[in-house]
């Protein structure tokens, strides 16, 4: 994961700059986001011990709102330096790819490296930008946001932050073997889009040709097996992934049942109180 946050912070270039100053809004946004959950932690706390009243609730109120109005304000400045660089970037590979491809001998641009081009243009480059920059902007902030609720419930208990620590590092192994299936499949994925990119432009470009010699049969029963092999591949790919999503799931759910029982045996233990074990329902769900 780490890695890949790296890659696309060089592929940047000359925006780095911009990506890195929104790490600092992200991390303030990774705080605001859990200041509502605090607060009604310690507004249970002060029910708990029946010392409520009328001028706190008024605090923890405008306490709320202060950190729903700052969350927005650093979403929008991330959105800002991330999202809206995103599309500089890419207009910026699109104009280097298209002095490149004007400098490339005519013989290049074969059917199959028109394919390849096109695929590029109208698929791969499209994708990544309206989905990494964003992308990249919650997975800062997802980081941030787990930290802050490992540190928490180190702060309740050292053996419920033990134990989170150890199912998070469970999430990592199984994460990890999802990345390899996806690495895995996108080569496959990359292939199939190319090769239908190319069969349809090969159809479109003859179409009067096709028409004339009446191959329109001959002609869309090719595009319509690479259509099908396509969608073949997709289903493929489909068929090795979710079992893995399937145990990111899993291991998310008996982490949270795993805790649930520990923070249980705590509270009748005697080890925490009843503040904390409310507390840690809160920090639980929330993650």
């Amino acid at each position: 994961m780490l890695k890949i946050l790296h890659r696309i912070v060089n592929m940047t270039g000359k925006y780095k700059t911009r990506i890195r100053a929104s790490y600092i809004t992200a991390f303030l946004k990774g705080i605001t986001m859990k200041v509502p959950l605090v607060l009604c932690f310690i507004c249970i706390s002060w029910f708990m011990r029946g010392e409520m009243d009328k001028t706190k609730c008024i605090y923890l109120g405008v306490a709320v709102l202060a950190g729903i109005i700052l969350e927005a304000v650093f979403e929008h400045i991330s959105n800002v330096l991330q999202s809206a660089t995103g599309y500089m970037v890419f207009a910026d590979m699109r104009l280097k790819l298209g002095d490149h491809l004007r400098k490339l001998p005519m013989g290049y641009f074969t059917e199959g490296n028109i394919g390849k081009i096109s695929s590029v243009l109208a698929t791969d480059m499209i994708f990544i930008e309206e989905n990494c920059m964003g992308v990249l902007s919650e997975l800062v902030t997802f980081l941030i946001s787990q930290f802050l609720m490992l540190v928490m419930m180190f702060v309740m208990d050292y053996r419920m932050g033990l134990l989170s620590l150890l199912i998070i590092g469970g999430f990592i192994v199984v994460g990890n073997l999802m990345l390899r299936t996806s690495m895995k499949h996108s080569v496959i994925k990359q292939e199939a889009s190319e090769s239908l990119t190319e069969e349809v432009v090969d159809f479109a470009e003859g179409i009067g040709i096709i028409k004339s010699y009446n191959l329109l049969g001959d002609k869309s029963e090719r595009l319509s097996n690479e259509f099908a092999e396509n969608c073949r591949k997709s289903i493929d790919f489909e068929l090795e992934y979710t079992p893995w999503s399937r145990a990111l799931y899993l291991t998310f759910g008996i982490g949270t049942a795993l805790v649930l029982a520990l923070s249980g045996y705590l509270y009748v233990s005697g080890s925490i109180s009843a503040e904390y074990l409310a507390g840690m329902a809160l920090f639980l769900f929330d993650c």
